[in-house]
């Protein structure tokens, strides 16, 4: 519909990791027809040779988000690009090491061949204004992504629940499924929490992700569930909780 409606329009999309890798490519194909300009990390962070592997066959330009956080090292981000040859790589300062880490990447980056763009994670105006700053000093050729998506409200406090998941996943163990929502808070109008069905996932990891986190954007609680329910293409079903 949307192609359909603007015909010029550059379409760039978010799998945000929900994708099987082995579904990844019949998936990627199917999307190719509405002449997608990328598709941000189609499959969860850590599977560098699933993802090289998806970035060489297909027929999107693969853009790495999440794959980003917690290389805070030359040696680690290099062994990473190297590895993986993604098409783009997205800069998050706040989430990447601030401006100065940001700058190491696209020098990294460019060396390569390999294209980036810049967007905001959970900063207030200020932060936005600022990070709008650092992109224009590089001067940049193509759209950036600031300012992108707002959910709900705590606290007059706008969150972005798939913003904090970009936070959580990076701790998560492997092959544990979990993620963000609100529920009602008498004292905030909403809060968010964690929804996981393993039942493994304690109060500890919240105690992990307070320092990684502004404190109105910290999961309050895990609300444990007997399974996490999929769409038919793996995404989840995100409930939210009274």
């Amino acid at each position: 519909y949307i192609r359909n409606q603007a015909p010029d329009i550059e379409i760039r999309l978010d799998a945000n990791g929900a994708i099987r890798a082995e579904d990844a490519l019949s998936r990627l194909d199917s999307l190719s027809r509405f002449r997608i300009h990328s598709i941000e990390q189609p499959i969860r962070q850590g599977q560098y040779d699933k993802m090289s592997h998806i970035c060489s066959q297909s027929p999107i330009p693969i853009a790495l988000d999440e794959e980003l956080i917690g290389l805070n090292d030359n040696d680690s981000r290099i062994k990473m690009l190297e590895t993986i040859r993604p098409h783009y790589i997205i800069l998050k300062p706040t989430l990447t090491g601030g401006f100065t880490a940001s700058d190491e990447w696209i020098d990294l980056a460019k060396e390569r061949g390999i294209g980036w763009w810049a967007t905001s994670a959970l900063e207030s105006n200020i932060g936005l204004n600022a990070i709008a700053q650092w992109i224009a000093s590089h001067k940049p050729e193509m759209p950036q992504g600031l300012g992108t998506g707002q959910l709900y409200d705590s606290g007059g406090i706008k969150i972005h629940p798939e913003k904090i998941e970009r936070i959580l996943q990076s701790i998560l163990p492997t092959g544990v499924t979990a993620y963000v929502t609100s529920r009602k808070s008498q004292q905030w109008g909403e809060e968010a929490v964690i929804v996981t069905d393993n039942c493994a996932l304690t109060s500890e990891l919240l105690q992990r992700l307070r320092p990684l986190l502004p404190q109105h954007h910290t999961p309050h609680d895990i609300i444990h569930v007997t399974k996490i329910q999929h769409t038919t293409s793996g995404k989840i079903i995100r409930q939210r909780f009274p």
